[in-house]
């Protein structure tokens, strides 16, 4: 090698920091998988949009990576030994068609508001009437200029900005933060940045809800593991700790309270067929 070729210390270092991530990782699934094969109760999480499918500017083309709907199928078969849900801020039924794994993945829609379980009920909250009113008002006084990137939900309304003109999106976010923030406020709404989208949402509601949900449901000592790859994922990462596995999923690392990373697609399936195994040779209920 000449020294033209020869890597940079930095390229060096940067390498080094990359396989002592990589070693911390595998010690960290090593260790919750001999967890999860003796627990008692199981449960698997998991983000869609950016985690099980990769983020699309068309939120209808999203599919999930190659190899996960049977994988996740096959764990399904098995649901009270690998119980598994996935977790995600679309519509009940645009997660169904786009999961299409009904009577063997339970479903979390509104950020975990709404419940859709493997029996095929829907449990969840009627939509507050100050929130509902105010968000009516709202884009009724917006018209058509915020026409084509509304998404209205039953308990909020996600403006869809990741794809448009940059000037157009600084221009919401501005409108938003002027005129919109305070009053959403008053109706028991806070708004959310991800992805470049925003989100107006009732305060208070985010994913660790279902991981408190699923403790106080299945004890303190089942084996909970969550993946996800955005910023609303965090606070299920944050209701985790010290209590579960949490896992960053995406193309690179970030700052994150997860305390794992994967690389989809191939580390992300390689999981999933190690929660099988893992859960298989267990005991478990």
């Amino acid at each position: 090698m000449t020294h033209r070729d020869a890597p940079s210390a930095a390229a060096r270092g940067d390498e080094s920091a990359k396989r002592r991530r990589a070693l911390e990782d595998e010690a960290q699934f090593a260790e919750f998988f001999r967890r999860l094969s003796a627990a008692p109760r199981r449960a698997l999480l998991l983000d869609f949009d950016g985690t099980l499918a990769p983020l699309r500017v068309d939120r209808r083309a999203a599919r999930m990576y190659r190899g996960v709907r049977p994988t996740l199928a096959s764990l399904g078969a098995e649901p009270h030994r690998c119980g598994v849900g996935i977790v995600s801020g679309r519509s009940l039924a645009d997660l169904r068609r786009m999961v299409r794994l009904d009577g063997a993945v339970e479903l979390w829609r509104s950020h975990g508001l709404e419940r859709f379980t493997l029996d095929g009920w829907w449990s969840g909250p009627a939509p507050a009437r100050a929130a509902s009113t105010f968000i009516d008002e709202m884009l009724a006084a917006t018209g058509d200029v915020w026409r084509g990137v509304v998404e209205r939900k039953p308990y909020g309304v996600t403006l869809h900005l990741r794809g448009h003109l940059p000037e157009f999106a600084e221009q919401v976010r501005r409108e938003v933060n002027r005129l919109w923030r305070s009053p959403a406020r008053g109706a028991g709404l806070e708004v959310v940045t991800f992805d470049g989208d925003l989100e107006f949402r009732p305060a208070g509601v985010h994913k660790g809800r279902v991981i408190e949900r699923l403790f106080h449901e299945l004890g303190q000592d089942a084996a909970i593991a969550y993946l996800g790859d955005g910023r609303t994922d965090e606070d299920a990462f944050r209701a985790l700790r010290g209590r579960g596995l949490s896992v960053l999923v995406g193309p690179q690392p970030r700052v994150s309270l997860a305390v794992a990373w994967l690389r989809p697609p191939e580390e992300l399936l390689s999981f999933l067929v190690g929660w099988g195994r893992a859960c298989m040779t267990g005991g478990g209920d």
